[in-house]
């Protein structure tokens, strides 16, 4: 493995990595990957009824929308999202009956010895649906470890064993990061747009970072320049709006995916926002597009 790229420090870690997985019975390894596209709900796997050894699965929306369903809990994993499980659990993922258009997605199926461990820790922090926008040190694992076991490019098993690893530990921190060695206003920030399709309040988030409420609100509003409830409901309702516009999931299950927990609330607050409901600016994009496919 060439490491003249990195620093010192990088060295040590991944020259630790290079000797753990050296001693370990077990490497990780890639079982397979794929792109496809499917177009209707006839798209469905049920995760109870896959047998044998158990593959763990890293499934990405490139473009639509599919779900999946974890112990009667049902997620929307729109574009630029991607939804975690194994095989042997209690599961079932596909097209959502939302996704306006073809769902567009592809997958990584890995194993190794501490995948369940990553997985579960993943699924208990961020519910198994993890936003992976283009710059994300994940996305860019995902997209060299695809790349190189279709172009079967891995220098040796090692390698392999090493990228999936670092995969696996970017996933863990794409989910939640800790505010070790972090300013607590920064992270209090972060905290909030990622989990703002969550209910969370601002007691959670300055308990998670450490300050009193009263602190953070007035540095988060300097920060942004507006009050940090008006800043979680912009991102609510920006988010909201991209999945009104792109799906045709009912108002109930998109006030919920935004964290609202009253769908009349998050009609209101939409239409103070865009100054229309939502199944107006739905009517109006729709007939917005169709103009723009007959030219």
């Amino acid at each position: 493995m060439h490491l003249g790229k990195f620093n010192k420090q990088s060295k040590l870690t991944i020259f630790r990595h290079f000797v753990t997985i050296r001693q370990m019975p077990e490497l990780y390894h890639v079982n397979w990957v794929d792109q496809e596209v499917r177009h209707s709900r006839r798209y469905m796997w049920d995760n109870r009824n896959r047998g044998g050894p158990p593959m763990f699965c890293i499934q990405r929306t490139l473009r639509g929308c599919g779900f999946i369903e974890r112990d009667g809990v049902r997620a929307l994993v729109p574009a630029n999202y991607a939804m975690l499980f194994w095989h042997g659990e209690n599961s079932n993922y596909g097209y959502a009956e939302e996704s306006q258009g073809p769902y567009e997605l592809d997958w990584l199926a890995i194993n190794g010895p501490q995948c369940m461990e990553f997985f579960q820790e993943i699924l208990q922090i961020s519910g198994g649906v993890i936003h992976l926008p283009r710059q994300a040190e994940p996305t860019r694992l995902l997209d060299e470890i695809r790349r190189r076991f279709t172009e079967k490019q891995f220098q040796d098993p090692y390698h392999e064993s090493l990228l999936i690893y670092e995969l696996l530990t970017s996933l863990l921190r794409e989910a939640a990061r800790t505010p070790v060695e972090r300013d607590p206003i920064a992270y209090a920030a972060e905290y909030i747009e990622r989990r703002f399709h969550q209910p969370i309040t601002m007691e959670e988030v300055a308990q998670a970072s450490g300050v009193s409420r009263e602190h953070l609100t007035r540095q988060l509003t300097k920060h942004w320049g507006e009050s940090p409830g008006k800043h979680l409901q912009a991102l609510r309702l920006n988010a909201g709006r991209d999945i009104v516009c792109h799906t045709t999931a009912p108002i109930e299950a998109i006030s919920r995916h935004c964290g609202y927990l009253d769908p009349d609330g998050f009609a209101r607050a939409f239409a103070r926002r865009f100054k229309l409901s939502p199944g107006k600016y739905r009517q109006r994009y729709l007939e917005h597009e169709a103009k723009k496919a007959r030219r």
